[in-house]
Parts: C-alpha cells; sequence; structure tokens
C-alpha cells in the first residue's frame, strides 16, 4: 500500500466505526455515493475545487457546508466532512468512499465482483452469475458488470485477487500462443 491508501484505509476506518457506533453506516454508504457521484459530475467542477492549491480551505468548507444544507447527512458524516475539509484531504473522498464500502460489505459478508464481460448482460443473467457466485462463495454477491466488446465472448471475473478469464480473447490468444 502506497501512502494514499494508507490514508483512505485509515480514514474510512475511522468512519466506518463511527457510523456503525451511531447506527447510521448503510445511510453513510449511501450518502458516500452520491457524493462520489456528485464530484464526478464535470459540469458541477467540484473535484477541481476540491483539489485545486489555490482555492482556500476556507472556500472549500463554504462549498462542503453548502452541499451539507442541501443533503441530508448524518451527523457522523457531516463531521467527518468537516475534519476533511479542516485537514485540506476532501479529495481524498473517492479513495475514502471504495475503502468504506469495502469495509461494509466485509462487515455484512458480501463480497463485490468484478465481470467483464462483451455485451451488456440481460437483468436474468445477471441474478444467476450472482446466484452461483453466491453458491460458490457462500457470500451474498454484488455483481458490478462492465461490458469490454474486445472480450468477443465469454465473461471475466474479478473477486479480490483472483481473476478468472473465460473470454474467447483469451481462449483464442491460448490457442495461439500454444
Amino acid at each position: 500500500m502506497d501512502g494514499w491508501e494508507i490514508l483512505h484505509e485509515r480514514y474510512a476506518k475511522a468512519l466506518f466505526l463511527a457510523s456503525e457506533h451511531a447506527k447510521c453506516s448503510e445511510d453513510v454508504l449511501e450518502e458516500l455515493e452520491w457524493l462520489v457521484a456528485l464530484l464526478k459530475n464535470e459540469q458541477l467542477q467540484l473535484h477541481s475545487v476540491f483539489s485545486s492549491l489555490i482555492i482556500g480551505r476556507r472556500e472549500k468548507e463554504d462549498v462542503l457546508e453548502s452541499i451539507c444544507a442541501k443533503a441530508r447527512f448524518p451527523e457522523v458524516m457531516k463531521s467527518f466532512l468537516c475534519v476533511l475539509a479542516r485537514g485540506n484531504r476532501l479529495n481524498m473522498i473517492h479513495g475514502i468512499f471504495l475503502r468504506y464500502r469495502d469495509m461494509f460489505d466485509q462487515s455484512r459478508r458480501r463480497l463485490k465482483v468484478f465481470v467483464t464481460a462483451a455485451e451488456e448482460l440481460k437483468p436474468s443473467q445477471k441474478e444467476k452469475l450472482a446466484q452461483a457466485l453466491s453458491r460458490r462463495l457462500k457470500k451474498e454477491v454484488d455483481v458490478a458488470v462492465k461490458v469490454e466488446p474486445a472480450l468477443l465472448g465469454g465473461l471475466k471475473i474479478q473477486v479480490g485477487d483472483e481473476l478468472m478469464d473465460f473470454s474467447v480473447k483469451n481462449s483464442l490468444e491460448a490457442i495461439m500462443a500454444g
């Protein structure tokens, strides 16, 4: 882990423990997800504001207060965001969200599985895949699908550090190399 990942982990753990204590960890997860999506909205340019070295801490705090006033964040979340603002660390929110989500899922015995497919999966296919993986892994599985036409067909399934490549592209490359 590099320095940023360590900081993401520490901040996420602090927020997770505080939100578990306040019994609002699921609400905090939803609000973090909303905030990250808001920051990704290029029209609003909020990410640029929070990562700018030119814009002062007070101005960033004002923008954050405006967001908090419109959103219905749990008190734990508001306090946490204020801590990030005071430390000029609001630009770390995406990494913190990813680690927080991992901690939340782990605490609920949920596993995030990333699937890459050549084309969009039908809802019934995605559900069958999730059920099969849940049985195999003995955990509730949340499947996130990414489309990559270059695979030609089949799937790539990422579970933690393990990658299972069942793609046509991989099979063809193996045949050609063999």
